[in-house]
């Protein structure tokens, strides 16, 4: 794992992946001052890796530190809020199960408050030791450790009494006027067994520093999912067994469409349940979808790399300011391999909207909103969904009007209607004209499998659908709907601002809608 300080991740996130593109063994990176907010740093796609926790500030400018982790590797994050100051103490942390290790990131400005930092600091010290016996803390402390001072002194008592070492002694920053070693990485692993040291990574003023600990690291396989695919075999047994499947009593004069409703929909269900089961599919990593960083690039860097290694020895300004005109042609040079890459796969595609759509959702970090879990219980949604009604109905104005009179007074529609009778040719130009989707409702039909299988139960379907519209019954089994909780992220605590994705009642409540709009 390595940190940096990136003073403003966004500007170089093509750097970044360039950097990893060719680092393939970082399994955490750990960033400070990452200067986003939350809603931005979402967005922030580093190729091969999640965000797995972060903190934001939200009164100052700036600042923030970020732990990112290979995709797939098995992690909890841990919530330090409590001990975060902006610009004084600013932490995030996970804990790593394989390794039985909690990993900490710190940012300290140089204008915060040391006194508060080191306060803050013990209590989260102690808090992670608490949960996991190995420490490892990698951050930006703006504490010089190669001068001896009051600041440099405390801290290291500090992390003595809890048996953690400083592991880097060389400089972290180098300008054309100092050096320091203000960037740090602390642990209690015995030295025996870790690796640490410092590099020059091309997308900071500062720094690198990386340790490397020999652990086999558990991993998740999250790109793994349950599907259910529509096969052409399957659908031919779907449709032999529909074939099969006797429904003459659809046209008893006392039959109930409820009944027959929940006869159909069943008789899918368990067909569709039988023939098309579910199996395990893989999906694409969040990877790059395009390979864009070539080996004129990467020579590129390594010149890049020998200028600033000039520069650190020599302390030339000159030399300075020209591997910054330099950082900021190569940066140029990678935005410009990565608009060209994608514009020649888009353009070669065969499929260009999907291909557009991968590029798209890659760029825009489209991944792990899964991970984020709501901390309300069951019972507490439940609750909010019982007492909606009863509670915005408390907060309108009290009306002073009388309902019934108001009802018996409101003049009678000049105009009515009523249904006429369908036939099964309206049925069949309805099915037909929905739009193919894999979009399932809850009983697991969708309209690919409608349209496929529509003419063997079209005779029924156009009985019973005429049988809803003359009893006015409309049937349970269309009432069912999916909902899926999406959480917004940026107001958690206000349960009303819980969205709903909403999945109607199902294909078949759509056909009954796209039909009742159709006829008088």
């Amino acid at each position: 794992m390595f940190h940096v300080n990136l003073q403003c991740i966004s500007n170089k996130v093509d750097m970044i992946n360039a950097f990893l593109a060719d680092k393939k063994f970082y399994d955490v990176i750990c960033f400070s001052e990452h200067w986003q907010t939350e809603e931005n740093l979402k967005l922030i796609n580093i190729s091969g890796f999640s965000l797995a926790n972060f903190f934001c500030r939200v009164e100052k400018k700036q600042g923030g530190v970020a732990i990112y982790v290979k995709e797939n590797l098995m992690y909890s994050s841990l919530n330090l809020n409590e001990y975060n100051v902006e610009q004084t103490s600013e932490f995030c942390a996970i804990y790593i199960p394989s390794m039985r290790t909690n990993v900490l990131t710190v940012y300290r400005s140089g204008n915060g408050d040391c006194d508060l930092f080191l306060v803050n600091f013990e209590n989260v010290i102690a808090f992670l030791l608490n949960k996991a016996d190995k420490l490892i803390i990698l951050g930006d402390f703006n504490i010089n450790f190669k001068i001896k001072s009051d600041s440099s002194y405390d801290i290291q008592n500090l992390l003595m009494s809890f048996g953690l070492e400083i592991t880097i002694n060389d400089y972290t920053r180098i300008t054309s006027q100092s050096s320091s070693c203000i960037d740090n990485i602390m642990t209690n692993f015995s030295e025996n067994i870790y690796r640490v040291g410092v590099f020059e990574p091309c997308f900071s003023d500062h720094r690198a520093q990386f340790i490397s600990i020999d652990s086999v690291l558990k991993v998740v396989d999250t790109n793994q999912s349950l599907q259910r695919s529509i096969t052409s075999s399957g659908l031919q047994k779907l449709k032999y067994a529909l074939a099969s499947t006797k429904m003459y009593f659809f046209y008893d004069t006392n039959n109930d469409p409820d009944v027959l409703m929940f006869f159909l929909t069943e008789t899918y269900n368990n067909l569709i349940l039988k023939f098309f089961p579910l199996k395990k599919v893989r999906q694409t990593a969040k990877i790059t979808p395009v390979q864009w960083f070539n080996d004129e690039l990467r020579s590129y860097r390594s010149n890049l790399s020998l200028i600033k290694h000039i520069a650190d020895v020599t302390k030339d300004p000159d030399i300075f300011k020209l591997y910054k005109q330099q950082k900021y042609e190569y940066n140029r040079q990678l935005q410009n391999a990565k608009k060209s890459a994608y514009s020649s796969f888009i353009t070669n595609s065969d499929n260009k909207p999907r291909d557009c759509w991968k590029i798209l959702n890659f760029e825009r970090g489209n991944t792990r909103s899964s991970s984020v879990q709501p901390d309300l219980s069951p019972d507490e949604i439940n609750q909010f969904f019982i007492t909606i009604a009863e509670n915005i109905i408390a907060s309108l104005p009290t009306i002073n009007n009388d309902i019934l009179f108001s009802y018996r007074n409101y003049p009678s529609p000049s105009k009515s209607f009523c249904f006429r009778p369908v036939v099964e040719d309206e049925i069949s130009q309805i099915i037909k004209s929905l739009n193919n989707s894999n979009c399932k409702d809850v009983h697991e039909i969708n309209s690919k499998i409608l349209k496929e299988t529509y003419q063997i139960v079209l005779t029924p379907f156009t009985h019973l659908i005429n049988l809803i519209l003359s009893t006015g019954v409309f049937p349970e089994a269309l009432k069912y709907s999916k909902e899926r909780l999406l959480w917004h992220l940026e107001l958690q605590k206000m349960l009303n601002i819980l969205r709903l994705q909403h999945c109607n009642g199902g294909i078949l409540d759509c056909l009954n809608s796209n039909l009742y709009e159709r006829i008088h």
